[in-house]
């Protein structure tokens, strides 16, 4: 299968991917220098962009709504870091969910 990738002035690519049992769409940026994939949620409040991610109305979801140690993940990255929580949940590449992976 193919997937469409947007070009942004050759510095990002991102394409929409469908999360969780309601294949929810939202456009992300495919980071080639990570192995993680950030996902805004509706938890945060100081990120940018319209699109957040509400896992909680996810079936398929598994995530802890308390800040514990063995649920928070930092990274630094060259110029910055991400602070997040750790969620699995189903991510497809197509809205009618077959091709995915959790």
């Amino acid at each position: 299968m193919d997937k469409e990738l947007n070009d942004y002035k050759d510095i990002q690519l991102f394409g929409k991917l469908f999360f969780g049992s309601e294949l929810e769409p939202h456009n992300i940026i495919f980071d080639t220098g990570s192995s993680w994939l950030w996902v805004q949620t509706s938890k945060c409040s100081g990120c940018a962009g319209v699109s957040k991610w509400d896992p909680s109305t996810s079936a398929t979801s598994v995530f802890s709504d308390q800040l514990v140690s063995q649920n928070l993940v930092a990274l630094n990255y060259g110029t910055g870091g991400s602070v997040g929580l750790k969620i699995r949940d189903e991510v497809c590449l197509d809205a009618n969910g077959t091709i995915c992976v959790d």
